[in-house]
């Protein structure tokens, strides 16, 4: 018998832009799309916590919807938010992440 597919799997969510670039002694990883942006020493450590940073974004951006949705620069997150917030794990919201590296796009 075939497993029912998990909520993510059943919409097409665009991919959400992850850019990892080291800046001198650390690894920045960006995600433009929610204009979020975190540091740390590995680019895999970078990537969890942009990992856990858009978990925590989405649960405030819920929880402060009526301001979030009506902000000019926050409204048009709506639909990155529910699909982070339809991943059920880390791994899930990682297959919602396109990670490249391109300096040149990186915020300096």
């Amino acid at each position: 018998m075939a497993m029912g597919k998990s909520a993510l799997e059943r919409r097409v969510i665009p991919k959400l832009t992850v850019l990892v670039r080291r800046d001198e002694d650390q690894y920045q990883a960006y995600c433009p799309e929610l204009d979020l942006v975190v540091a740390q020493d590995t680019p895999e450590e970078a990537l969890e916590d942009l990992v856990e940073l858009a978990q925590e974004y989405a649960e405030d951006y819920l929880a402060q919807f009526e301001v979030y949705s009506v902000s000019p620069n926050r409204a048009q997150h709506k639909e990155s938010v529910e699909a982070l917030a339809a991943c059920r794990s880390g791994d899930e919201v990682k297959a919602l992440f396109a990670v490249r590296s391109d300096e040149a796009l990186l915020p300096k």
